[in-house]
Order: C-alpha cells, then structure tokens, then sequence
C-alpha cells in the first residue's frame, strides 16, 4: 500500500485543537478546508498538508465538495474534524476494502449514510453534491444537515457499502463512538466541532462540555 493512494479530506470549523488532534502522525496527502469566520483567507502548504482557509462560513457541505475538487489520489478518505485515528494501520485497513465502492457507517432512516467517516474513489465521490438539501424527501430538519441528498442518491444508485462497526468511544465523553472493522480505526467525539456554539451547552444541561473537551484534549498531550 502506498500512502499517495489516499487523501484524507477534513472541513475545520472554529476547532483548530481537534485537528490538530486528527493530523497527529498522519503520512497521507491532506486537505483542509477552514470555514471558521474571520480568518484571514490563504492558501497554505506544510509537509504533506494543504490548507484553504476561506474566512468565512461557507457550510460543512460546501467545504467537503471544495476539499474533494482539490483531491488527485485515486482515493479519499472524508472525516470529521473531531475524529482522530486509534490504529495506526487506519490507511491500510481503509485500502483492504476498497473493491466496496463506499466505507462508512450505517445511520437512521432520515440520515442513511453517517458523514464522520466516509471513504471512496476520489472520481465516484466528486459526484455528488455534499451541501444541505433543505425538504429533500419530506424530510425540513433533517434536510439541512450534510450530505442528505448525497447519501439518499448513493443507496438510490446501488453503490456497494461496506459498513463499518460502530462501538462506544474508549474516553467515555458523552456521544463519542469509534468506527472500524476487525478492531476501531477511528474515534469520533460528537460535540467536539460544536462546542463553539452558545446552544450546545443548553442541549446537554447535565454535561459540562467545556470541562469534558478539556479532559479529552489533555489525554493526548505527549
């Protein structure tokens, strides 16, 4: 397996720790698109990063779509800024599955598809179109989260799915899962990308959140 097969594409918005996190040791082409509000707009080159720091909002979906018109590897990997990888074999283990057309993990009815981790060739994701589709099958709430659209379309056009197990996060934070197969490749801390918002806090009036991501954070600190 050769690292330059894969990309790992990631939307930053307002959690520059978690991606720090999530980079951590990674050998892979990356490409971050930041979204976090009044940053100065640049493009950036470090090692094997490439960051497009847009200074404004411009949505999760939009970003993705950005991220993967940037990608030249044969496959891409799209994950959360608030995951991190437990395995360090996570590109080979990836790569072992790649006769699926996508790798993910299997979600509700109204959000079929679970963004946090989805891998596939690079051609066969561009696509689709990964921006909010308010109303798209009945569906007003749920229709302005990520990807909705896409992911109905990809089950609509008999893509092949490879699903991955999904296991409560090791760490304990509240809604953390990891995902793999055999063994978890991937940790995804659910508030961790929200955390900015004021609302959170307010949603989860039994959790100190602040505190938790504190907790989280230190555990990694080398």
């Amino acid at each position: 397996m050769s690292e330059m097969e894969l990309t790992l594409a990631t939307v930053n918005y307002n959690a520059d720790d978690f991606l720090g996190l999530l980079l951590r040791d990674v050998k892979s082409p990356v490409v971050v698109v930041d979204t976090t509000p009044n940053k100065i707009p640049k493009f950036i080159v470090k090692d094997n990063v490439k960051t497009y720091v847009f200074g404004d909002n411009i949505g999760h979906g939009a970003g993705i779509n950005y991220a993967l018109s940037k990608i030249k590897t044969e496959y891409t990997l799209v994950v959360d800024v608030d995951c991190h990888f437990v395995n360090t074999n996570w590109q080979e283990s990836f790569l072992k599955y790649k006769s699926f057309d996508i790798i993910t993990v299997n979600g509700p009815p109204v959000k079929p598809l679970r963004p946090a981790c989805l891998f596939g060739k690079t051609e066969l994701l561009k696509k689709y179109d990964f921006q909010p589709t308010p109303g798209y099958k009945g569906l007003p709430e749920q229709g302005f989260d990520v990807g909705i659209k896409a992911y109905y379309e990809m089950i609509e056009d008999g893509l092949k799915f490879k699903w991955m197990k999904v296991t409560k996060g090791r760490y304990g934070p509240a809604r953390s899962e990891e995902y793999g197969f055999e063994e978890p490749l991937v940790y995804h801390y659910w508030h961790g990308s929200h955390l900015h918002e004021p609302d959170r806090q307010k949603e989860f009036p039994e959790i100190d959140l602040i505190r938790e991501k504190e907790l989280f954070l230190s555990s990694f600190i080398v």
